[in-house]
């Protein structure tokens, strides 16, 4: 799927949800300027909280905003995901800025894949691993995603951070529905090798 369909697909989704996107997107800005350095603690159970919600809208499910605290068993993974992916990435960067791009697409699912955690117990590790998985053959294809908002971005510039109040809620959509097109795809990939593997098989 296309930058642009994504996007158009994201909008479509958006329809009849703009308000609580919003007011998730005002909620998380005023969380992490109120609590500040404490942030990192509260981030782990918002942001794929965030994402669980985000997710469910775009499956024609009934996100609710107690979806924002949906993930909390599986917490402490969450932190040491995030703690762990924040040290990868400013380390890629101080080095040669360019690795610190690439492992910050690399590890750009993990809060889907949290959300998406039913057991809600996957470590930490599986979690970053899983993130590389997934991504591997799609980081440019993410990154022609959010080169799509170039625009976007501008406006958000020229009207001071209002324009964020709908940009923002935009772009999750489309990362959402990016990370959904991307399992359906494994899923049939793994569906197509399950195939091979049985018909190469001999009884």
């Amino acid at each position: 799927m296309k930058a642009k369909e994504i996007r158009r697909k994201a909008l479509v989704k958006l329809e009849g949800n703009w308000v609580p996107m919003i007011g998730i997107t005002i909620l998380i800005s005023v969380m992490s300027a109120a609590f500040g350095y404490v942030y990192v603690l509260i981030a782990p159970l918002i942001l794929p909280g965030a994402a669980l919600f985000t997710l469910k809208m775009i499956r024609n499910e009934k996100p609710d905003i107690a979806d924002l605290f949906g993930t909390y068993k599986n917490y402490l993974n969450a932190l040491v995901v995030f703690v762990l992916e924040t040290l990868i990435i400013a380390a890629g960067l101080l080095l040669f800025i360019v690795p610190g791009i690439i492992f910050a697409y690399m590890f750009s699912l993990t809060s889907f894949i949290i959300a998406d955690d039913t057991e809600q117990n996957l470590p930490a590790f599986e979690i970053l691993k899983e993130s590389a998985r997934l991504m591997k053959g799609y980081k440019w294809k993410l990154f022609c995603l959010h080169l799509s908002f170039i625009g976007w971005i501008l406006l958000c510039i020229i009207t001071f951070g209002i324009a964020l109040l709908w940009v923002s809620p935009y772009m999750a959509a489309a990362h959402a529905v990016f990370y959904d097109e991307i399992k359906k795809a494994d899923a049939q990939n793994s569906i197509g090798n399950s195939h091979t593997v049985f018909e190469n098989s001999t009884f």
